[in-house]
Order: C-alpha cells, then sequence, then structure tokens
C-alpha cells in the first residue's frame, strides 16, 4: 500500500491564474509525487516511533553533538528470526565518512540542513525513514523502536540508525526543498495563495484516500494511524506540498518544445548501429536418437541407420524425425524455433549449422548422449532495421534526452542560487544529484563557490 498515489491535474483549480506565463514556471500541471508506504495498523508495534514532529517555528537550536565515532561491527540475521542480532547489521549500513555518530539518541530537534535560511528538522527525516528499511535486513526506526523499548537494541544502536536515515534521506530533502522554494520565490503573492489553495485542496482529496487505505471514517483516525507508524497528517502534508511544488517546478521550468530534425535523427542512426541492427538467425530441424533409450550405442545405432536410409530414399526430414526423433518437438519433424546461430550452447551443432545452405542435411553428429542430424529450412541473414521504422522511437528518444538535460539545468541554476549549509550531510549531498535523471553531472566550476557544510562542535 503506498502513501502518496498519483494526482489529478490542477488546470481546473487554477483557472485565471499567471502560471501559464512561461517567465514564472510554465505550464502548471501537478504530477504524482514520490510514493510512501502505509504498514497496516496491525503491523504496527504498540509503542510509537521515538521521534518528535517540531513545528519550525517553535523548534529550538540545534543541540551540541560530539565527534566521537563509535568502533562497528557487522553481524546478524533476519529480523524475523532475532529483532537483537538484525538490528546489529545496521552498523555497516550506517557507516558515512562525514556523518558523526552522536553519543544520545537524536531528539529530532536537530536542524539537518538549513536552505535559504529554512531549517530542516531531523523530526522530518526521522519521520519519513519511520517504515522504511535502512539495512539489507530491513531494518527501520519503528521497528527499532519497537526493539529499544524491549531492551533488545541499546541507544547508541538506535542512533547510527538514526544517522542512516538521514544519510538515505537527507541529500532528497534537501533537492525537495530548493525546488519547492524556488517554485514559491518565482510566483506573486496572489499566485502564491492560489497554488496553496490548490495543494490544500488536492490533499484534501488525499486524505479521503487515506480513510479507505485505513478503513476508518474521519481524519481523526487517520492521524491516530499515521502516529503509529511514526508521522503525523501534518507532517505528511507539509512533505506533500514541497514535493508537488518541487516537482511541477522542474518539470514546469524544463518543459519547452524541442523540435528534433531528420539530420538528428539520421545521425543518432548511424551512430548507434548496434541499436537497430539484428544478427543471422536459422530455423532448423533436429533429428536425435539417445543411446539410453535405445540400449546403448548399438541400439542407437541400428535406428540411425534405419533413419539415414529413409533420407536416401526420398522421405521427408519431417517425416523422419516424426517416427525415429527422441529429441525436442519431435512430433513436429524437429522443427525448432528461430535461432541464433552464435548463442548455442552445443558448439558442434552451432559449427554445423554455420555451414549449411538452406534445404542441406548434416552428415552425423554424434555426441555425449546420442546421435544427430540436422537440417537447416531458412535463413534470415543479419542486418539492420530501416530508418523508416525506427525513426519515431529515435525522435522520442532524443526528445527525452533533451528534457532531462533541460531538467539538470534547472536543477542546477536552482542549487546555485540556494543557499544551503549542514552540519550533518556531507559537501556532495549539497549539490545537485551528480545522477539526476540519468544526465552525467557538469564538469565543475573551480571558481564556483561551495555548499557550506558546518562542523558540529
Amino acid at each position: 500500500m503506498r502513501y502518496l498515489l498519483p494526482l489529478l491535474t490542477l488546470l481546473a483549480i487554477l483557472a485565471g491564474c499567471d502560471l501559464l506565463d512561461p517567465a514564472k514556471v510554465g505550464d502548471p500541471v501537478f504530477g504524482p509525487p514520490p510514493p510512501r508506504k502505509v504498514v497496516k495498523a496491525t503491523d504496527a508495534p504498540s509503542k510509537t516511533a521515538d521521534t518528535a514532529v517540531v513545528s519550525p517555528e517553535a523548534a529550538p537550536a540545534a543541540p551540541e553533538a560530539t565527534n566521537n565515532v563509535a568502533t562497528t561491527t557487522t553481524r546478524g540475521s533476519s529480523p524475523d528470526n532475532s529483532v537483537t542480532q538484525a538490528a546489529a547489521t545496521f552498523e555497516a549500513d550506517a557507516k558515512h565518512p562525514a556523518i558523526k555518530i552522536p553519543d544520545k539518541k537524536m531528539s529530532g530537534n536537530e536542524i539537518i540542513a538549513s536552505i535559504n535560511g529554512q531549517p530542516l528538522f531531523a523530526s522530518e527525516i526521522f519521520e519519513r525513514a519511520a517504515t522504511e528499511p535502512l539495512t539489507r535486513e530491513g531494518m527501520s526506526l519503528l521497528i527499532a523502536a519497537r526493539a529499544m523499548a524491549a531492551g533488545q537494541l541499546t541507544e547508541h544502536e538506535y542512533t547510527e540508525l538514526q544517522v542512516a536515515a538521514i544519510h538515505k534521506f537527507g541529500k532528497d530533502y534537501v533537492k525537495t526543498r530548493v525546488l519547492a522554494q524556488a517554485m514559491i520565490s518565482a510566483l506573486e503573492k496572489e499566485q502564491q495563495k492560489k497554488i496553496e489553495d490548490a495543494v490544500s485542496k488536492e490533499f484534501e482529496n488525499y486524505a479521503e484516500k487515506l480513510k479507505k487505505d485505513f478503513n476508518v471514517l474521519t481524519a481523526h483516525e487517520v492521524d491516530e494511524g499515521l502516529h503509529k507508524q511514526g508521522t503525523s497528517l501534518v507532517a505528511l502534508k507539509d512533505e506533500f506540498r514541497n514535493r508537488l511544488l518541487a516537482d511541477e517546478y522542474l518539470r514546469g521550468k524544463s518543459k519547452k518544445e524541442h523540435i528534433v530534425g531528420r539530420e538528428d535523427i539520421l545521425a543518432y542512426y548511424q551512430q548507434n548501429d548496434a541499436k537497430f541492427s539484428f544478427p543471422e538467425k536459422v530455423h532448423w530441424q533436429l533429428l536425435e536418437i539417445d543411446f539410453d533409450k535405445h540400449s546403448g550405442r548399438q541400439g542407437a545405432l541400428d535406428l540411425l541407420t534405419k533413419a539415414v536410409d529413409a533420407l536416401a530414399k526420398g522421405e521427408s526430414f519431417d517425416k523422419v524425425a516424426k517416427k525415429y526423433s527422441d529429441g525436442l518437438h519431435a512430433e513436429d519433424g524437429g522443427k525448432q524455433p528461430w535461432t541464433r546461430v552464435e548463442s548455442m550452447v552445443d558448439e558442434k551443432i552451432s559449427t554445423t549449422l554455420r555451414g549449411l545452405a538452406a534445404g542441406e542435411t548434416s552428415p552425423v553428429l554424434s555426441g555425449r548422449e546420442g546421435y544427430r542430424l540436422v537440417r537447416v529450412m531458412e535463413r534470415k541473414p543479419a542486418g539492420k532495421r530501416p530508418l523508416a521504422e525506427v525513426q519515431e522511437v529515435i525522435r522520442q528518444a532524443l526528445e527525452e534526452k533533451i528534457q532531462k538535460e533541460a531538467m539538470r539545468k534547472v536543477l542546477v541554476e536552482a542549487y546555485e542560487k540556494a543557499s544551503i549549509e549542514s552540519a550533518y550531510l556531507p559537501p556532495e549531498d549539497l549539490q545537485p544529484p551528480a545522477d539526476f535523471a540519468a544526465i552525467p553531472a557538469p564538469e565543475k566550476n573551480a571558481d564556483a563557490p561551495a555548499k557550506k557544510g558546518r562542523k558540529r562542535s
């Protein structure tokens, strides 16, 4: 079951808004934010995960944390067999050279990062990670909180898992905040109000869906169910809003009409022979006489002699294979599917088929398990699909590549304009994701200022 499902577009709600102006944010058609899991109430532990829902306006300053790094080992088994052993295996997963393990369990009030002066609190990440597996064995913060309450997990081990959650989700949260803030800053006040109203309306629709998922009647009951899973409707709405705005900004700013010309298509076609080429294939028949089924080699040889004599007298390969063969598809005259000769496991048959002309039958092939005859029915020569057949596929591939490059450019520009600081995340996590949209990151500019990664005392 998923938290965030595909959303309806908000064009009707945003009628009359200037968001359609390309100078603002492009076409405001909201797509689906990333999914989150819903854990059935019966699966949730009786004790809520030990995290705090913190309002940014009321949150205290980040508490001090030490630079002590715990010595860790890897051990454990399935959490179904032993919570204690499996919990310990997150030690290796939680390791990150730039993230220090605090001495005490994190309260959730810690400011993990500051994006344009807006804090990202640890509690936001912990709520996101509450039911998510953070180790190879599937350990989550929710499971770990239950294990710690039962005395099966130490506070330090739980803290290591919190750090693993920050390491896993922190970078994505930074990216979402950068883009969501860029979206809002691109709008006039009236536009901001309309888009916030639209998001709220869409979340109300989603909350109705959550009632069905939880099989309850009221929003209060939904909130109770979410609290058992380490989050709340308020926190979920905040994440919902940020992801919706971030996705819309990225798509809207990068959405341009790309004209892919015939020259581009032809160049791609010529430069990617392997994608559009196909190897030679052969349609063939097999007549096989198995040693074991005929009391050894002599019995198989006697039957083979009869088969060869029948072929010599002019009987068709089909008829002879149906009568004498023990091989695959004997009932269909030994006809095998179209085959790429170079992909065959049996090298002797592969070599023989390469040398036969269409309609030609091989000499007897002796193997470890029996005697065989093969015959080539047809050949399809190697070739290349014609351009007319694949040009639309190429056009779509080029347009998708251009779109991804445009999205990366928007992302990089948003990061360049943003002020990002963190005492918990390494510098590379404060930069645009290098693997975003499968487009390699651009070369680093030596003169560009680096994002700040503040050290914690």
